[in-house]
């Protein structure tokens, strides 16, 4: 019921004010969104459908919290069911990028080339940077890091696979695949953290109360 709910409002209510602020003018060529307006570029929805969708489970997660068994028994090291299909729907995911992102392009024909190809380095670049910085630091390879790594990629070029130039491109993908694999670790420190604050804070009421 949660998920039917969340679907309904995001969207009924809030993709489509975000489309019409950065997209309100494409089909029209004119600028009417006040995103638009001011310059914002966003070619295939990096900002539109992968951010507004990331804060929205953001907001659900706040009010949810973790899920079950992620920080049960002070262990952090969950995994999902099957390697296999993870990385299988990764691969599907890519060759899908290349319809996702070049379909964008059917205003603008003369770029798709650089579309395309920006994509595949930028996703290849995020899985790159997984693999050489996880041999770095543990010798070991988490394949489905690495497949979280090409995800960060696809997702990161999105935005500008147009306009970016082929190194800009691998660049971003390296970043962003740097961000998905340490960013974990940070959130697991931050829990970390939290559930000590959260401990000092309850022994001091306890003191005082006493």
């Amino acid at each position: 019921m949660g998920y039917l709910i969340i679907i309904t409002i995001v969207t009924l209510a809030i993709y489509p004010v975000i489309g019409h602020w950065v997209w309100g003018g494409h089909f029209a060529q004119s600028t009417v969104g006040w995103l638009e307006k001011s310059g914002f570029t966003d070619f295939a929805g990096a900002t539109v459908v992968h951010v507004t969708g990331g804060a929205v489970a953001l907001a659900a997660l706040v009010i949810i919290g973790a899920r079950k068994g992620r920080f049960d028994s002070g262990s952090s090291n969950f995994r999902g069911q099957s390697m296999v299909t993870s990385i299988v729907g990764v691969l599907f995911l890519w060759v899908g990028w290349f319809g996702f992102n070049g379909g964008n392009s059917f205003l603008q024909q003369e770029l798709l080339p650089v579309i395309l190809v920006n994509t595949a380095l930028a996703g290849a670049a995020g899985g790159c940077s997984v693999l050489i910085l996880s041999l770095f630091l543990s010798s070991r390879v988490n394949v489905l890091n690495v497949g979280n790594g090409i995800l960060a990629g696809l997702v990161s070029v999105t935005a500008g696979c147009h306009i970016l130039t082929l190194e800009a491109a691998v660049l971003v993908g390296m970043i962003s695949g740097l961000i998905v694999l340490l960013l974990p670790a940070l959130l697991e420190r931050v829990n970390w953290m939290m559930r000590l604050a959260q401990f000092l804070s309850i022994s001091v009421v306890g003191s005082g109360a006493q």
